[in-house]
């Protein structure tokens, strides 16, 4: 399938190279492959091609990344959710009653996430247990940090929980429903090339080696923690497959090939 292409050689004319500050209105706008890109990419740069008809939505992802702004940047949480708590709430809800005061309290609160009580007790429960286990990491550095450079003449970008740059480590906050079995979900999640990804990134801004580290909370009461490293093997792993995913790219920008078809 054919296509018109921007040219590689303008793509690196305007290959941005560094750790940024930055909201992630703007993170998103920035061309650049990320590893969510390779969630794509996995089956056709077609796929990527027309991301916004396959973008991840759901309450999942408000929780978690409800859970990374209490840890990570607390005082920013009261700015971006809301918790279900108005005048009224305990009324039945097939009133009109109920409804009007939910309809109220959603005006009043109109461009925040919304969470339960219920939820929100499960995020302080989640977030203090990772702040017992965890905290140390997440000091001395800095939360939701940008960071980009190229790789093969093509802009690559992630967005890390947590940078320590003291420790050199990356940091990454994940929840998980059965922490026993992280590890075997590390391919299927894409968390084998997010570690080789980012530790790849930070290496050709710094031109130092970073270890990236996963640190874990489980969903479900009593909410264990658990840090782990990525291991050299992970990163192989990862490494080998994100080239792969710039090399179909690459091909896709360059020659139009799709590679839509499985065999």
């Amino acid at each position: 399938m054919k296509k018109s292409h921007k040219p590689i050689k303008e793509i690196e004319e305007n290959i941005i190279t560094g750790f940024f500050t930055m909201e992630d209105d703007e993170y998103f706008k920035r061309d650049g492959l990320s590893n969510s890109s390779f969630r794509l990419l996995a089956e056709s740069p077609l796929h990527l091609e027309h991301a916004d008809l396959f973008a991840l939505t759901g309450g999942t992802f408000t929780f978690g990344s409800a859970l990374h702004c209490l840890v990570l940047e607390p005082e920013e949480f009261n700015k971006r959710y809301a918790v279900e708590t108005f005048e009224g709430q305990d009324l039945n809800k097939n009133s009109n009653a109920y409804k009007e005061a939910k309809r109220k309290w959603q005006e009043e609160v109109k461009g925040k996430e919304t969470l339960t009580g219920k939820e929100m007790d499960k995020l302080e429960k989640m977030a203090r247990n990772v702040k017992a286990i965890a905290g140390n990491l997440f000091k001395d550095g800095q939360a939701e940090m940008a960071m980009m450079c190229g790789m093969d003449g093509i802009q690559m970008k992630g967005k890390a929980d947590y940078i320590n740059h003291r420790l050199k480590l990356i940091i990454d906050l994940k929840t998980t429903g059965d922490i026993k079995r992280f590890g075997s979900s590390a391919v299927d999640y894409n968390y084998v090339t997010q570690a080789s990804l980012y530790t790849d990134i930070a290496k050709e801004i710094t031109k130092e080696d970073y270890q990236f580290v996963f640190v874990i909370v489980d969903v479900n009461s009593p909410h264990l923690v658990r840090i782990e490293k990525a291991s050299q093997e992970m990163i192989e792993i990862g490494r080998g497959m994100h080239q792969d995913y710039i090399r179909k790219w690459k091909e896709w920008k360059e020659e139009g090939k799709a590679d839509i078809v499985k065999t």
